[in-house]
């Protein structure tokens, strides 16, 4: 498989198809409740598919995986509380682990080996465009008098450096050959035994922050479903870490990662807050700069 196919696909499903769904999620009630199904969900179905492949084991590089899997299992919810608050204004914030991946990848895997004229210029261009694009986005909502509470800074803060440094160590197992069963495993089981801490850490300390309202088989669905979209979106992503450098590979996920939930968050859950010219351009020199880095790679 060409690794732009997994790139393509991981796009589709992360920034188009999970958005989507995950904001029917994240503004309901329970939201510990669900956040936990999720992860459980998602464990059963990664542990079925590695056993049936004969590639459950148990080494110290999947306690590692299962370690980094607690930590996101953290940082998920965390990312579900900030779409809770603005499903625009997150998108608008994330590329810091994509930053923080592609400097670690560079430095410590010697992918700068992999970056010609192009693929740095694109790299330029897209960061360059989201950083600009995000500052935009906050002095207009500050003019507007539009603030988000500072819980939400937290949130993404938290999230992305977790992210940010898992995203790298995707890279490194990729590298090292981890099967792809066998990571979803371990990521999985240890994102559900974070995602179980939390619940009972909640439940513990704030009990009267959950809601015992009844789940419908509608809630049941779209837990599955956004569980679903969320395992297809990280199996791509390993996929193409796998096939391709982070360096090339991550400047196509942070334009896409900054446009396209934030046109979904604008026109469709209608979080519109007035594109202007500029954004637009802006917008186009991150595609621009992403597929320039794209392109730059042969592989």
């Amino acid at each position: 498989m060409a690794w732009y196919v997994p790139v393509f696909l991981r796009v589709l499903v992360a920034n188009v198809i999970h958005p989507s769904v995950s904001k029917h999620v994240v503004m309901k009630h329970s939201l510990q409740k669900r956040h936990l199904l999720n992860f459980s969900f998602c464990s059963l179905v990664a542990i079925s598919i590695a056993a049936a492949c004969g590639q459950l084991s148990l080494t110290t590089t999947t306690l590692f995986i299962f370690c980094v899997g607690v930590a996101n299992g953290w940082a998920a919810y965390c990312q579900w509380k900030a779409l809770g608050i603005s499903l625009s204004r997150n998108s608008l914030f994330t590329f810091w682990d994509d930053i923080i991946a592609m400097s670690l990848s560079y430095y410590l895997l010697n992918e700068g080996q992999f970056l010609n004229f192009q693929g740095k210029l694109g790299i330029i261009l897209s960061v360059a465009a989201v950083t600009l694009f995000a500052f935009r986005d906050y002095c207009r909502k500050e003019g507007a008098g539009d603030k988000v509470p500072s819980r939400f800074y937290f949130y993404v803060g938290l999230y992305s450096v977790i992210w940010g440094v898992a995203t790298f160590l995707m890279r490194k197992w990729g590298v090292e050959k981890v099967s792809i069963s066998t990571f979803l495993a371990s990521w999985y089981t240890g994102g559900c035994f974070g995602s179980l801490s939390m619940f009972l850490c909640f439940k513990k300390f704030y009990p009267s922050s959950g809601s015992n309202s009844p789940f419908t088989r509608k809630d049941f669905g779209f837990v599955v479903i956004m569980g679903s979209s969320m395992m297809a979106a990280l199996a791509m992503a390993y996929l193409s870490y796998e096939r391709a450098p982070q360096t090339i590979v991550q400047p196509i996920f942070l334009v896409a990662e900054m446009a396209l939930p934030a046109l979904i968050g604008l026109f469709v859950f209608s979080e519109r807050k007035g594109f202007k010219f500029t954004d637009w351009c802006l917008i186009a020199i991150g595609i621009a700069g992403g597929v320039l880095a794209g392109l730059s790679y042969r592989s």
